[in-house]
């Protein structure tokens, strides 16, 4: 609230200073403001650390948003999040950093751009990654308890180095790996969910990365726990994440029976229907998390999150990006990771909404957001003090008090993909040949963790798709078979060679901010030149 106000006192000085008087009504409301912030000021100094608002973050793994009815979509899928999207303040222009979960992640928690913040790969080494630079470290120093709870952990380590003082998920390391690929058997699975499988096989128990075993009570049971454990006079800084959209996505089970969800919508009849069940079922495990939130209390006086990581990508029609000749722009349209510009990949969700004593505008924002931008804007929501490195992103705060935006609408975002295997570029993906293709990339650590090994860095930083944003125009880079940068019209969905772009895309300002973005990479040496 006092952030609000601040942005507002702000505001009306600038307009005053701009018609260079100031009117009686003018001074009043001025007045009033700094008085309401003197008081707020006065009673947050005074106040316990209850006070503070609790920060609720909830992801859904590789949600595309298109298939929300807020974004229009004729399928109702999750009607717990369509509902708190209702009163919500929902940025309708989101890209992911980088369309897979641990770079992206680790944007959301530390504010910077992959290349920033070292993370440029799942399973980098934590060495190699700025963990300090979390936000969780923040709000951990203000007085915060910090949970993350994420149901995944093969290709997102994130743990307490990222300032979390409890991590709620699968155990972390090559055991994980091992006992997705071996242990569908009928004694574990059918023991999995039962309080002894947690002790006999820690890995199995509310793992989402064991599709065939995956009982999602189980993890919610995890989530309760958690929520019931901590200090009710600490605030809470909560951050979970659902994988249960991830591929392969959920299969029919007796824990969830599957609808066909996409036979009176044609423009979703090539959607997967395992995937539309599956963000059904995740629907469901919010609707839990929200009734153990309003039990705990912390629903009370709360700013909540709601956002994916990165989409999902099933070459549908109506994503087609085509150019004169109705030629496809490239081949990686399957799931996520292979591209920097295929809207179903790095189009995300995400929106804010705030419960208690003061509360957001709700309504759509056109106010072109990024991943990078959760970090800031919570950390200024909260009251926290400005950190001495700063963020990449920008506080979305004016656009949740609904104020004039202050900052140009013609604002430069970065998308890079990850190392893209062919062995991924196929509906129909096998586990074995992935391993067989990428093994050689990947150590074990000290930890006993499977991290990527350093010798292939290079190769897999070299060999990736890098794209521009700037309003309706992309630059893509890495995109085309013979190399050449590709423009990009995202609204058109048409595509050119750069050489024979329209006359009205900016090809040289976005050649400059890919050349000095990734400056350091040198990977765009014939680019740059």
């Amino acid at each position: 609230m006092t952030s609000y106000l601040l942005i507002a006192l702000i505001f009306w000085l600038k307009q005053a200073r701009r018609a260079k008087r100031y009117t009686f009504g003018a001074l009043v409301m001025g007045a009033t403001v700094m008085t309401a912030l003197t008081v707020f000021a006065g009673k947050s100094g005074r106040g316990s650390l209850r006070d503070r608002p609790d920060i609720i973050v909830i992801g859904v793994d590789s949600l595309r948003p298109d298939h929300l009815q807020a974004f229009d979509s004729p399928l109702y899928l999750m009607p717990h999040l369509e509902g708190l999207l209702k009163d919500s303040v929902v940025f309708n222009d989101t890209l992911t950093t980088q369309p897979h979960t641990f770079p992206a992640t680790v944007s959301i928690l530390t504010g910077r751009w992959p290349n920033h913040h070292g993370g440029r790969d799942n399973l980098y080494p934590p060495s190699r990654v700025a963990t300090q630079d979390s936000v969780a470290y923040q709000f951990r120093a203000a007085g915060y308890r910090t949970l993350l709870a994420m149901d995944e952990t093969r290709f997102a380590n994130i743990d307490q180095r990222y300032g979390f003082d409890r991590v709620i998920g699968p155990p972390m390391g090559i055991v994980d790996f091992v006992m997705s690929l071996a242990a569908d058997n009928v004694l574990v699975n059918l023991i999995a969910g039962t309080p002894v499988g947690g002790w006999l096989f820690p890995a199995v128990r509310g793992n989402r990365a064991l599709d065939y075993a995956y009982q999602p009570a189980t993890f919610s049971d995890s989530i309760d726990k958690a929520l019931a454990d901590a200090d009710r006079e600490r605030p809470l800084f909560f951050y979970a994440h659902y994988c249960g959209a991830h591929w392969p996505y959920r299969r029919q089970s007796p824990f969830h029976p599957a609808r066909d969800f996409r036979t009176r919508h044609a423009a979703f009849s090539d959607s997967r229907n395992n995937y539309l069940n599956a963000l059904a079922q995740v629907d469901d495990q919010i609707g839990r998390l929200l009734a153990a939130l309003k039990q705990q209390g912390r629903l009370d006086n709360a700013i909540m999150v709601l956002l994916s990581d990165h989409g999902e990508d099933f070459g549908m029609r109506k994503d087609r990006l085509h150019n004169a000749s109705g030629d496809e722009a490239t081949n990686r349209v399957h799931g996520h990771g292979g591209s920097a510009f295929r809207a179903p990949q790095v189009q995300v969700l995400l929106a804010f909404r705030q419960y208690g004593r003061s509360r957001v505008i709700s309504g759509k924002r056109e106010f072109p957001a990024s991943l990078i931008d959760v970090a800031p804007t919570l950390a200024q929501l909260a009251g926290l003090p400005e950190r001495a490195q700063g963020f990449d992103g920008v506080s979305l705060a004016p656009q949740l008090a609904a104020l004039p935006d202050t900052s140009s609408p013609n604002r430069i975002r970065f998308v890079e993909s990850s190392y893209f295997p062919k062995s991924l570029n196929t509906d129909d993906i096998n586990e074995g040949q992935v391993a067989n293709e990428m093994m050689h990339m990947f150590r074990l650590d000290d930890e006993g963790r499977v991290v990527v090994d350093e010798l292939s860095m290079p190769e897999r930083i070299r060999y990736r798709q890098r794209a521009v944003y700037l309003d309706n125009w992309i630059l893509a880079i890495g995109a085309s078979q013979d190399g050449h940068p590709l423009i990009i019209d995202r609204r058109q969905l048409r595509w050119w060679p750069v050489k024979n772009a329209p006359t009205q895309a900016p090809v040289a300002y976005l050649k400059q901010q890919a050349c000095l973005h990734w400056r350091d990479d040198h990977a765009l040496t014939a680019l740059c030149q």
